[in-house]
């Protein structure tokens, strides 16, 4: 779905469909779902926008939100060209490189919200987050893309932006139709 308040004009959410708080919570054949649909729209995304990166704030209750400011699971698809994963450490997050989703499902058997990022290179990385602000990641590649102004997706609506990627990616959605990812 395309995201309340775009950073860039390139911007969805991947949300499932039942109720889940985060990554971390969905049932594996979702994960192996989410997958699919993650490599599909980053090869849209790329023929389209250029590079993107992904990201979650991974909550695992409603107290631990792990800076999510939403009660429902979502994956944030953004067409940048900027890498944070460097960036991370500057405000005391570990980021550490992990091979799959299953590490993300591992993380609520820790019971610690986390925080999820892929970078272009699809380079994968987690970092424990007890304690984050909302829309961290969020803020940081605001920061790194020189639009702090539009760091705050709720002062940042840009229907312009939410109606345009509609349009330009209905083709490649329609293409989808009837495969095993769109049901």
């Amino acid at each position: 779905m395309p995201m309340v308040g775009p950073l860039v004009p390139g911007y969805l959410l991947i949300v499932p469909k039942d109720h889940y708080l985060s990554i971390s919570q969905l049932p594996k054949e979702q994960v192996e779902e989410l997958k699919i649909i993650k490599d599909e729209l980053q090869k849209v995304f790329n023929e389209t926008y250029g590079e993107c990166v992904f990201y979650e704030h991974g909550a695992l209750s409603c107290s631990l939100k792990g800076g999510s400011c939403s009660d429902h699971a979502h994956l944030h698809i953004v067409a940048v060209n900027t890498d944070v994963k460097d960036k991370f450490a500057d405000y005391g997050f570990e980021l550490r490189k992990i091979d799959d989703y299953s590490e993300i499902i591992n993380q609520k058997e820790k019971n610690v919200p986390y925080l999820y990022y892929e970078n272009q290179k699809n380079e994968m990385f987690m970092a424990d987050a007890p304690v984050v602000e909302s829309q961290f990641i969020r803020k940081l590649i605001a920061k790194d893309i020189d639009a702090i102004d539009r760091a705050l997706w709720n002062e940042n609506i840009r229907k312009d932006w939410m109606i345009d990627i509609i349009k330009k990616l209905r083709p490649h959605f329609e293409e989808l139709k009837g495969t095993s990812i769109w049901e």
